[in-house]
């Protein structure tokens, strides 16, 4: 099968400018930080954001809607989740966490970052580190996997989706990420599954092996645990990033907890 992108400019596609820039900036930083270009797109914490992102583009093109109004008929709307965005409204914005100053990704770092929770970020649809959302939004869309891309009567995935999406899809693969190397990559499509290969950033010490997590920037992390049928959501704002980029927080002993407390 061949697709071919729809002609004409980002607005008439949905799209803003400033996403283009993003990109761009994102792909310089990853090159500077040492990301192999294959890595860099396909498993690197932050070539996630990048591919994510290109495949918002692609969408936008191919429906000729933004992402939000598309996301929103697809999938926001038929799960009833409310509090989820990829542009957050004026009347909605009080809502979302502000960092203090200094704290990870909170100040200002050019025209297209201004800082987790500005408007600039609100109003901007990133596909690839845009959504604002919340703990139970994302326990309902979690839950949707679980059972199998249903939830309710609303039918957002085939069971072949859902199958096929959290298989590792790099299997024997390394990852580079943030300078550090990662034995083992193990992505699925996008999902990060667990293996033998441990990241504090990503894993606790309990959860099966093949059990899903998708993380946010900053202090977010939810998984899905098909083996003790399971769903867990983790929303905390990091104050602690190091140099090189370790997030000190508690989201792998929080994680330990929920699995022990699993009573079969």
């Amino acid at each position: 099968m061949t697709m071919t992108l729809r002609p004409g400019s980002p607005e008439e596609a949905g799209m803003r400018r400033e996403r283009v820039g993003h990109a761009r900036e994102l792909c310089a930083r990853w090159v500077e930080q040492g990301h192999t270009p294959t890595l860099g797109v396909c498993v690197a914490r932050r070539g996630v954001i990048g591919l994510h992102e290109a495949l918002g583009e692609i969408l936008c093109r191919l429906s000729g809607r933004g992402i939000d109004p598309l996301a929103r008929e697809r999938i926001f709307d038929p799960l009833d989740m409310k509090g989820t965005y990829f542009v957050v409204p004026e009347s909605e914005s009080h809502r979302v966490v502000q960092r203090a100053a200094g704290l990870p990704l909170a100040d200002p770092e050019s025209p297209f970052l201004e800082g987790l929770g500005s408007r600039q970020w609100q109003e901007t649809p990133y596909g690839g580190a845009g959504l604002f959302t919340t703990p139970i939004d994302m326990a309902i869309f979690g839950q949707m996997i679980l059972n199998g891309g249903r939830y309710g009567d609303a039918c957002i995935l085939s069971r072949a989706a859902v199958e096929a999406a959290p298989r590792d899809q790099v299997p024997g693969l390394q990852a580079l990420v943030a300078g550090h190397e990662i034995e083992r990559a193990s992505w699925g499509y996008g999902w990060r599954v667990a293996s033998p290969t441990k990241w504090k950033y990503f894993d606790g010490s309990l959860q099966p092996l093949g059990t899903i997590s998708h993380s946010g920037a900053a202090g977010q992390n939810f998984w899905i645990d098909r083996e003790h049928e399971l769903v867990g959501v983790y929303f905390e704002v990091c104050t602690r990033l190091t140099e090189d980029y370790k997030f000190l927080w508690n989201f792998d002993l929080f994680q330990n907890a929920i699995t022990a407390a699993v009573d079969d």
